[in-house]
Parts: structure tokens; C-alpha cells; sequence
């Protein structure tokens, strides 16, 4: 998961924006509750920083409070191309890291998420610290789900910093090549592990990343076996440790899906026997591989 900066722009700066022309009712309704929702900004992030949003409460529709109004200032001033405040949408988007989605580290990001969806808690459809940068896979996958206990939070990428490595990956060669990612809990504890499965599960994130490692492999394929066949064992396993340093060079958390794949194959024996090396399909006929849910 990717740690993304908050922009500048607050929630006052986002409604303000998106209700300049205050040609309706409700836009005059929204300017006139500012307060009201700087005031549960705040206290969403709060609850954030304790890693305790499943706390708050879905919101109730009240007069022009209403999921309808609040999606279609959304829909029409915030993510529609001429919307008064489309300015605030692009520099979410903008804000993450490389463009990489920060919900799996891998996708672009082209779209931007309300955290907590906007069609259980409207009232947080233009909260600035509630929408963040996401990719159409993560953001399709992610839907409408929020979390009602603790262990079942997805990872905010703009309060949560998980530290430590976390990220596992297993590698069986017989009957079938097969690549799977598990979630360690030694670096960060029980509670963290269990968001970090269900973050992982509910955005099918291990398949992703069992998907760009069977490439990797199938493309590389043929450089191990020369590798092994010409100069031995010591030369393999000398040329994926320099692939692995490298690639933790890259990485900005060290549990990116290509750190994880090296370092198992790095300390798996198997991996160093011709036989399993030539049991990964070239690239010109590998199927799709299966990928085990995190454990």
C-alpha cells in the first residue's frame, strides 16, 4: 500500500467550489452548513488517526441531506470534466506517488474514491481527507463496502502507515507452477495483519499480483535456465539477489509484489533445480495462473 499526501485544499475550499453559482437549493443549503461539515472533517480525522472510522455511523437523510443531492453535486461539479470544482478532483488524482494506485501499488490511478462510500455516508461526498486517488480495478473491486469493526478497515492511504515487511510470497513448483502472496503479521501485528487481508481480499489484490509475477517469471524463464546451464548454480543465485537489491531500491515500502517474488526465490531451494525452472511456461503459452487468497 502507498502513503499519499493530502492536498492542499480543504473542505470549505472543495464546497465552496462546488456550490459557487448556488443556482439551487440545495447548493445554497451545503454553503450554509460549511461549518457543520468542517466540523465532522475534523472529527473524521480524528477517528481516522485512531484508526477508528468504522465508528461512524452511516448517515440518515434529513430534508435536502439526501444521498441523491449529494451524488449529483458530485457526478456534476466535482468528477464531470466541466464541473466548478473539477480542479480538486485532478489534483487528487495527481497526488499519488508515480500515478501508482495507492490502494494496490500497481494500477493507475483514474479515478478518485470516497473512503467511506458516498452512499452510506453522503455527508462526506465532498470531504477533502474522504476522497482519494484509486484505479478503476481497486475502485470496481472496493464498491460500496466500509468496515463495522476495527479488524475490517481497508488501509487509508492517507492516515495509515504500515511499517515493517509484511508481504509474503510462496512459490510451489509441482504438480503445477503456483504463486500465492500471504500477509505476515510478525513486523506488524495481529490487528494490522487482518486489515491488511481483507484489504487484500476484498480487492482481489493477491490475483493481480500473482498475475505480474507468473510474467515476470515466464519472461525471465529462459535467462535461468542459461544462467544455470552455463555458469551454475552460484551465478543464479548471484543474478536474482542483484534483481532483488534492485528492486528494493525501487520499492518504497519493500512490499511491492516483485520484492516479494525475489525474495522467496532467493531462499527457496527448489527454485535452483533445472527441472522446476523449466516447469514455468515460456511466455508464448502460459495459462492464466491461480492465485490463493491470503492466509
Amino acid at each position: 500500500m502507498i502513503r499519499v499526501p493530502r492536498i492542499a485544499a480543504t473542505t470549505r475550499d472543495i464546497i465552496c467550489s462546488a456550490t459557487s453559482n448556488a443556482d439551487t437549493d440545495f447548493k445554497r443549503f451545503v454553503r450554509k452548513e460549511i461549518a457543520r461539515f468542517e466540523k465532522e472533517a475534523e472529527h473524521y480525522k480524528i477517528l481516522a488517526e485512531l484508526n477508528s472510522l468504522y465508528k461512524v455511523a452511516p448517515h440518515s437523510e434529513v430534508g435536502l441531506s439526501t444521498r441523491d443531492n449529494f451524488k449529483a453535486i458530485y457526478s456534476e461539479e466535482l468528477s464531470s470534466a466541466g464541473g466548478a470544482a473539477r480542479s480538486h478532483y485532478d489534483l487528487i488524482r495527481a497526488s499519488a506517488p508515480y500515478g501508482l494506485c495507492p490502494y494496490c501499488g500497481v494500477g493507475y490511478v483514474d479515478q478518485v474514491d470516497h473512503f467511506l462510500p458516498k452512499s452510506k455516508f453522503h455527508e462526506f461526498a465532498l470531504t477533502s481527507v474522504n476522497l482519494v486517488p484509486i484505479c478503476s480495478r481497486c475502485n470496481k473491486n472496493k464498491g460500496a463496502k466500509f468496515a463495522k469493526r476495527g479488524c475490517d478497515q481497508y488501509i487509508h492511504p492517507y492516515f495509515d502507515l504500515v511499517e515493517g515487511i509484511w508481504l509474503n510470497c510462496k512459490i510451489v513448483f509441482a504438480p503445477e507452477v503456483k504463486v500465492r502472496f500471504v500477509i505476515s503479521a510478525e513486523d506488524v501485528g495481529e490487528a494490522m495483519a487482518n486489515r491488511l487481508e481483507r484489504h487484500f481480499d476484498d480487492l482481489k489484490i493477491g490475483e493481480l499480483y500473482a498475475a505480474y509475477s507468473s510474467s515476470y517469471l515466464s519472461v525471465m524463464r529462459q535467462q535461468f535456465l542459461d544462467l544455470l546451464d552455463k555458469r551454475g548454480v552460484n551465478a543464479l543465485k548471484f543474478d536474482v539477489s542483484e534483481q532483488l537489491k534492485q528492486a528494493e531500491r525501487e520499492s518504497s515500502t519493500g512490499n511491492d509484489w516483485k520484492v516479494a517474488l525475489l525474495r522467496c526465490l532467493v531462499s527457496l531451494p527448489e527454485f535452483l533445480e533445472r527441472d522446476n525452472i523449466k516447469a514455468i511456461p515460456s511466455p508464448e503459452n502460459y495459462p492464466a495462473w491461480r492465485c490463493t487468497a491470503p492466509s
